[in-house]
């Protein structure tokens, strides 16, 4: 009886999670068999992306790891994918105001938005900023936004590629994965490139199994957040941002320093983890 309860239990697991996605889910789970972290310590990949679904999350996210690869002499490109018309005050919906009173709002903070993303962008050090624009809030993985990711990879050839976490639970980064999932599924196999993956934290925590030490840089990620005034206005993320990455010293610094926190997977890996978390 137990020997049959065994194999049948055996037989669902199957079913439900196939070896590949065991495999990934094992690294999800486990962080790759170690009890903390692993420190990345080498930032010689000569590209890297940044996939941001808003601006300001590649600077909250992976501000203080962006600043090393600049300093290690990487060209650093960031694709926003929407325009970040909703991110001011969300009382502006609510007073009844004139849809052209608030379109007209929206425009604004668009054109404000971006330049925020500029100056921070100088101030990290990035070279190269691709805006996408589209819908704040509404992000949908289409056509359009499928092939203009695809097109973009593929002239970019990225080496490291930093993303929003498949569990982040801000809809626009999780529609980003999903983007980012449809755009990539053939590309890199078909280019003959292996991308390293790293998933950042913003709305939601990575279960991390990899750890930047950005205690050097800590002050250029604060000057960069800064910049973002329209967004500080309705959240305080240079005080959450700081704790987040004061919390994450705690593995190799016990909590002496400043450290980011990421999910580092291959495009298989990820892949995998996309279809069981996302791709429903």
């Amino acid at each position: 009886m137990k020997t049959m309860l065994a194999k049948t239990l055996r037989s669902l697991r199957s079913l439900l999670f196939p070896e590949g996605t065991r495999e990934a889910l094992k690294s999800l789970v486990s962080r790759d068999g170690r009890y903390w972290p692993q420190m990345i310590t080498d930032f010689s990949a000569e590209q890297v992306l940044v996939l941001a679904p808003h601006m300001d999350d590649e600077i909250l996210g992976c501000g203080g790891a962006l600043r090393k690869h600049v300093l290690s002499g990487a060209h650093v490109t960031v694709v926003y994918m929407t325009d970040g018309r909703r991110g001011g005050d969300p009382k502006l919906y609510r007073c009844g105001l004139a849809q052209e009173v608030i379109e007209d709002f929206e425009s604004a903070l668009v054109i404000q938005r971006k330049e925020e993303a500029r100056k921070a962008a100088e101030i990290v050090g990035i070279q190269k900023q691709i805006f996408l624009d589209h819908p704040d809030g509404n992000l949908k993985v289409s056509h359009q936004t499928v092939k203009q990711l695809e097109t973009i990879l593929r002239e970019e050839r990225p080496t490291v590629i930093y993303l929003p976490s498949i569990l982040d639970v801000h809809t626009d980064h999780r529609a980003s994965s999903r983007i980012f999932y449809a755009a990539t599924k053939n590309l890199f196999c078909a280019n003959n490139l292996s991308p390293i993956y790293r998933e950042y934290e913003v709305w939601t925590p990575v279960l991390s199994n990899r750890i930047i030490d950005i205690s050097d840089v800590v002050e250029t990620k604060n000057k960069a957040i800064e910049q973002f005034g329209s967004q500080m206005a309705q959240t305080n993320y240079l005080r959450t941002q700081l704790a987040l990455n004061a919390y994450r010293s705690i593995y190799h610094s016990q909590g002496f320093g400043y450290a980011e926190a990421f999910f580092e997977s291959t495009a298989e890996q990820h892949r995998l983890l996309v279809q069981h978390f996302l791709d429903k």
